[in-house]
């Protein structure tokens, strides 16, 4: 009776504890969500994914526009910025459900709720089976989502979103694998991680390839020397598989292509730090940024356990399970360091493992005053109860947002709209070089009207100057045969080739 009474207590705690994470998810996601604009390489990569399911460029050659804006890319008709699986893989998307403004922001929910489901079974698998710990697979989905780096950009139809939920996977797979003797399944396994690995590769890169020193880290904490040995072949079979899909990639000549022009244009010039440069260690002003809250959080709950004389149970192997998770993503920020060119977002397939393992130390420490509590019904009610507040402030949120623009492109969002009334559909519009870098003009025009920002070499029909532009700019449009449109706008004037009717 004492043991059913302490499953269905143990069964509260982590329904009612979802539903608390649930609604902290959908409090941080609802602006995302149902609000119309994106980050600007998010549009790119929603236009080229849309542009391939309409059948503009091919899985190994994507297209972007006409008239590609980058420097750093020497073909203008194809994009070779990062490898192309999550273009393929969005593309149904399109198909499915069409043309739409909210089609990658379904994917992005998608890769999000995929992402949550192997964050809860690492958890789970990372603890021994009778760890009280296992109850509480939310725990590092909160934590996870509670980092500012996840909620603003896990929404945002960024690669790195993609590319974190392959690694997770891999290391799922590789982490069942090793947790077994050798068997048909673990070769299984190996097989689908190696696939894994591959399918994260293919999305952005390199950045994928901590995978292959996991099972390292793992026999490192976790193993005898026997079984260490065991992990040794575990990472030679991922590396050789890993090797051996590559060379065979590259024996077809689009797909070496693709991947050779990606590594020059990519790969290199940010290693060489021939491309934007940032700082060497903006990363990890990031992610301190990121982690103080937490941090914060976990030594108050250590101070607070002190002070009640509540000390953690002997639970030992949830530190040891936490050093190993943060290493995990130390394993992934670290070889970034080594370019100059570091954005917020690089952090994503990092994050999840950092959360594991601040996790564990926090559950580590709270767990004894949780016990104090869990029987007491306040304590459940006022779980339940925050679970669906949080949720009943969600949807009142997202009622009063719905269709409304994200707050940061507003007044941009407005005259696009106006741009994409006025201006066909797959035209080209002349610009000089000042608009042509303003980031995300040309991506919105793209994405939502296949509209291309050119230069004025083939006297495109139609031409925009921004509000403030030079008055010579102005000048310049009238001697060579460009009209004024008569059409309101906040932030450009749009003119039009006097032969164009």
């Amino acid at each position: 009776m004492l043991k059913l009474k302490s499953i269905t207590l143990t069964t509260g705690i982590s329904l009612s504890g979802w539903l608390v994470c649930s609604g902290f998810i959908g409090l941080l996601s609802v602006n995302y969500l149902v609000t119309e604009g994106l980050l600007g390489d998010g549009l790119c990569y929603a236009a080229i994914s849309r542009n391939m399911a309409a059948g503009q460029g091919t899985f190994w050659r994507p297209f972007y526009s006409t008239s590609y804006w980058l420097p750093y890319n020497p073909e203008v008709r194809a994009f070779y910025e990062h490898p192309p699986l999550m273009f393929g893989i969005q593309s149904y998307f399109f198909r499915w459900f069409g043309d739409t403004l909210w089609t990658e922001k379904i994917y992005s929910i998608t890769v999000l709720l995929l992402t949550i489901l192997l964050i809860a079974q690492l958890w789970k698998l990372s603890l021994p089976e009778n760890s009280p710990l296992r109850s509480y697979a939310w725990a590092p989905v909160m934590i996870w989502y509670s980092f500012s780096i996840v909620h603003w950009a896990s929404l945002q139809n960024l690669l790195d979103s993609t590319l974190s939920l392959f690694c997770l996977l891999a290391i799922l797979l590789v982490l069942r694998g090793m947790q077994q003797p050798y068997s048909g399944r673990s070769w299984l396994l190996g097989t689908g991680a190696v696939l894994s690995i591959m399918a994260a590769f293919l999305t952005k890169g390199p950045v994928s390839l901590h995978v292959l020193g996991f099972p390292v880290l793992y026999g490192v904490l976790f193993s005898s020397f026997r079984l260490f040995r065991r992990n040794v072949v575990w990472v030679l079979g991922l590396g050789v598989g890993f090797s051996l899909l590559f060379i065979l990639l590259l024996l077809y000549e689009p797909a070496q292509h693709n991947l050779s022009m990606y590594i020059q244009q990519q790969i290199w010039a940010s290693v060489t730090n021939k491309r934007e440069l940032t700082g060497r260690f903006v990363l990890i002003e990031f992610l301190i940024r990121d982690i103080l809250l937490i941090t914060v959080v976990l030594l108050g709950v250590y101070g607070v356990g002190r002070l009640l004389k509540l000390y953690p149970a002997k639970e030992g192997s949830s530190i040891r399970v936490g050093v190993f998770w943060v290493c995990v993503g130390l394993s992934v920020v670290c070889p970034m360091l080594i370019s100059k060119k570091q954005y917020a977002h690089y952090l994503l397939p990092a994050l999840p493992y950092l959360a594991l393992g601040l996790a564990n130390w926090l559950f580590y420490a709270l767990l004894p005053i949780v016990r104090q509590f869990a029987h007491w019904p306040f304590y459940r009610g006022s779980m339940l109860t925050g679970g669906f507040l949080l949720w009943a402030i969600t949807l009142v949120n997202a009622n009063n947002r719905v269709g409304d623009f994200v707050e940061d492109h507003r007044v941009l969002l407005t005259d696009i709209h106006t741009i994409g009334r006025t201006v066909p559909r797959q035209s080209l519009l002349g610009v000089f070089p000042d608009l042509m870098i303003q980031f995300p003009l040309h991506p919105y025009l793209q994405r939502y009207y296949q509209i291309d920002m050119a230069t004025f070499k083939s006297l495109p029909p139609y031409a925009m100057l921004a509000m403030a532009a030079p008055k010579g700019q102005a000048d310049s449009l009238l001697s060579i045969g460009y009209s004024p449109i008569s059409v309101t706008l906040n932030q450009f004037r749009l003119y039009k080739r006097a032969s164009i009717k």
